[in-house]
């Protein structure tokens, strides 16, 4: 019962105290599908429960280092080649990005 108050206090919508039982019920089951569906585990290389317990874990991580790997690459090929200088279009874009 410990870890699944702890999960309930780390629970992003906690309220903390409850009035109702009815109430804790209702957040005690928004939190553990929260824990279970969204909540990456730093136990289970950060993974959901639901990614580790049907045995995804190692799929999940290794689709992850392979993006991670191929971000490396092209920000390595984008630093050897950097852009030329900025053009008035590039300016221009730049000035507008911010009115966004």
């Amino acid at each position: 019962m410990a870890s699944a108050s702890s999960t309930v206090r780390r629970a992003p919508t906690s309220p903390g105290r409850f009035r109702e039982d009815s109430q804790a019920v209702a957040e005690f089951n928004q939190c553990f599908a929260w824990n279970d569906t969204e909540h990456y585990h730093s136990g289970t290389d950060d993974v959901t429960p639901l990614q580790a317990h049907p045995g995804l874990q190692p799929e999940v991580v290794n689709q992850r280092q392979l993006k991670m790997l191929s971000q490396r690459r092209r920000r390595r090929v984008k630093n050897q080649n950097p852009s030329p200088e900025p053009t008035a279009k590039d300016d221009h874009l730049a000035k507008n990005a911010h009115s966004l």
